[in-house]
């Protein structure tokens, strides 16, 4: 989405400066932060993860959903599914444990 409207008002040097320095603890630019403040009334932290790590995690996820799909419709053996199921399952896991212990932290 384009964002082409602009809203102008004014501060206290300041009160800019303390805007930026929250906007700067969470991760934001200070045109982020002001407009998820005002659109969510919340800002929540940017993840700070490793994100080719998990990007790789992503793609192990893709692969085991592939894998899956070959054992489902036979063309792998069918005893790999039980194993194939769990690495999923663990993957996902470790994926959805990355962000939720990095959000309870900030």
């Amino acid at each position: 989405m384009t964002r082409a409207t602009r809203i102008h008002f004014r501060l206290t040097p300041e009160e800019k400066q303390i805007m930026a320095d929250r906007a700067k603890a969470v991760g934001y630019s200070l045109s982020e932060f002001v407009r998820e403040c005002g659109v969510t009334g919340k800002v929540e932290p940017v993840l700070s993860i490793n994100l080719a790590q998990w990007g790789k995690l992503g793609g192990l996820v893709a692969n085991l959903n592939q894998l899956t799909r070959h054992v489902n419709t036979g063309t792998l053996p069918p005893e790999l599914g039980p194993t194939l199921a769990a690495t999923l399952d663990e993957v996902v896991a470790v994926r959805r444990d990355i962000t939720t212990k990095q959000g309870e932290r900030a």
